[in-house]
């Protein structure tokens, strides 16, 4: 029988709709053969990996409103809004501990989409260690204009969104056979062109014109990666995941209330599809 893959789209607070889809499918006692995973989706993937059943709805319920997670205190102090040093180091060893030993069985299955700023394409990183895990995660999270770049062996990295948002197709030219797609957004729903946002990435990321001209294509590429997952869902090709209701957060979403019950929705929008799979 074929891999079967399971991608991850980003979306910042809107994939706590993730979180809520991986704790259903970790109840469910399902485990993919392979996971690619885009920015905030690539943060939730982490404690999928460790099989820590609602790990990221306590990071959300008791975090979401510290500033050390997430916050504009932190661009102006720590280079990004959210936190890495507190993600990655104070919340995975001291504060809601992160189970290494099952990760790293499992690190290798998980591919993170990262947009390279000297090319303006994606690069699709797997380690082969946690730590590694956690350094690829923050070039997949690193959101333009909201972090700084990351740097991985001298290579500047931001958020995988900008170059692919929803890697089913490198899902398929890497030979996996069955597909759960995972979005953070309902299926009416269409990217439209932001000039304000294009402007801006080309004045501040006017040492990378390459990323900039990425960003002001991406409403376009994403359009038509939507279109290309719904075909591949009437044709019964693959199962999609989606919100039953739109969700109207903004990055920083941080009322605990609203984000609980976008996990709820998550998770029980999964149960419903989860004998299908």
């Amino acid at each position: 029988m074929g891999k079967t893959a399971l991608i991850l789209e980003g979306g910042a607070m809107r994939a706590t709709y993730t979180a809520g889809v991986l704790d259903a499918l970790l109840k469910g006692n399902f485990f993919p053969d392979k996971i690619y995973a885009v920015s905030a989706g690539s943060c939730h993937a982490c404690s999928f990996l460790s099989h820590q059943f609602e790990r990221n709805l306590q990071i959300i319920t008791k975090y979401a409103r510290d500033s050390r997670y997430i916050s504009f205190r932190n661009l102006f102090f720590h280079g990004g809004v959210f936190g890495f040093k507190f993600i990655f180091d104070d919340l995975p060893n001291r504060l809601i501990p992160f189970d290494y030993d099952t990760c790293e069985k499992y690190v290798d299955r998980l591919t993170m989409v990262a947009t390279n700023c000297i090319t303006g394409k994606a690069e699709y990183l797997t380690a082969d260690n946690v730590l590694k895990m956690f350094e690829y995660c923050q070039a997949s999270s690193s959101m333009p204009l909201l972090s700084r770049k990351k740097m991985i062996d001298g290579t500047p990295f931001l958020d995988g969104s900008i170059s692919d948002s929803i890697p089913i197709k490198k899902s398929i030219e890497d030979g996996n056979e069955k597909h759960i797609v995972v979005l953070t957004r309902d299926k009416n729903y269409r990217k439209e062109e932001s000039t304000t946002s294009t402007k801006l990435m080309r004045l501040i990321y006017k040492k990378y014109p390459a990323i900039a001209e990425t960003h002001s294509k991406r409403h376009l590429n994403y359009n038509e990666t939507l279109d290309f997952i719904e075909q591949l869902e009437d044709e019964g090709k693959i199962i999609v995941i989606r919100p039953s209701q739109p969700i109207n957060v903004g990055h920083i979403e941080r009322d605990v209330e609203v984000l609980t019950n976008i996990y709820k929705m998550g998770f029980e929008d999964t149960l419903a599809k989860i004998n299908s799979f």
